[in-house]
């Protein structure tokens, strides 16, 4: 992964694509998706499902610190991926193991109001994960249904890496939590159906994993917008947006007048851009430009960071 195998390279390049292909699936914008229930959870096998669930949920965790370290990106068939939606399948499979699905069951033995009483193995074994519902989101809390209330260690060692690593925080994924306004169904939590979100819509602020680029299917912008006033957030005279003819490239504008350009991306970063500090590595930039979109955001790679770009409403 971090490009070292040497004579081996042809061999991890496989590697590599069956890893994304892999997380691609998982999170149904692959070519041959994942089987999920209806409330969302990984599906693979009758017996012990939950195996399956946890280090799918851990490959997600560790996928994302890959792409931030490499200052990568996930691209599948069906589009582009940010590091926040890859955490964000981590931890809605977490949510749902701990509660958050049709039954309103924990399948962890001893957390929630309502979680199993008749694991296979009849000691108390707080903290277990068992085998989890059918592929309907079914399940029966009975001490001989063995596959579905066996516990096993295989299924608590990934979900202990995926627990670690959301309490351990990213700025990306907190500001996914805590930053990204969202409207949708009640019954709908997965980030693909919501009717409108923030992070898609940025107005006049980015935090890192917001999307600025233009979908050139649909030629949706997500554009940066000034204020029209301190007291009216609608749209204002200034804007930053991407350039679709000739060398690829963002612009601030006024109007149709042009008052900066930061020129043409050079893999690093685009070298206008004012006050950019390159012997600083806390940003990982993520530019991507193919038939289907222009993109380009950033994500921090020190949590202790915040930061926010605001297009202001004057010069």
């Amino acid at each position: 992964m971090s490009s070292k195998a040497g004579h081996n390279a042809p061999v991890f390049e496989k590697y590599q694509q069956k890893a994304k292909n892999f997380m691609c699936s998982c999170l149904a914008k692959g070519d041959s998706n994942t089987q999920k229930t209806p409330g969302g959870l990984i599906y693979r096998q009758r017996w012990n499902n939950m195996y399956f669930v946890t280090s799918a949920a851990f490959l997600g965790t560790t996928y994302s610190d890959y792409l931030a370290s490499a200052g990568k990106y996930l691209k599948c068939s069906s589009g582009s991926v940010s590091l926040n939606e890859l955490l964000s399948f981590s931890k809605s499979q977490v949510d749902y193991i701990l509660g958050d699905n049709p039954r309103a069951t924990s399948y962890m033995v001893g957390y929630g109001n309502n979680n199993p009483r008749q694991a296979s193995d009849p000691n108390l074994l707080t903290g277990a994960l068992i085998g989890g519902p059918d592929a309907y989101d079914n399940f029966t809390d009975q001490r001989d249904n063995y596959e579905q209330t066996e516990p096993a260690t295989y299924n608590n060692a990934p979900l202990i890496g995926v627990l670690a690593r959301l309490h351990a925080g990213h700025s990306s994924y907190n500001h996914f939590l805590l930053g990204n306004l969202v409207v949708r169904d009640a019954a709908e939590d997965k980030p693909q159906n919501y009717l409108w979100q923030s992070f898609d819509n940025p107005g006049d602020t980015t935090l890192p994993g917001m999307k600025v680029g233009i979908n050139l299917k649909t030629s949706f912008h997500h554009s940066l917008s000034s204020w029209k006033s301190t007291n009216d957030p609608s749209i204002g005279e200034f804007t930053w947006t991407f350039d679709t003819g000739g060398f690829l490239q963002t612009f601030i504008m006024n109007g149709f007048i042009e008052l900066y350009r930061a020129g043409p991306w050079n893999v690093r970063v685009f070298p206008n851009a004012p006050s950019h500090d390159t012997s600083w590595n806390g940003y990982n930039y993520t530019y991507l430009s193919d038939p289907n979109e222009i993109l380009f955001m950033y994500e921090l790679t020190c949590s202790s960071i915040i930061a926010r770009v605001v297009m202001q409403l004057n010069r």
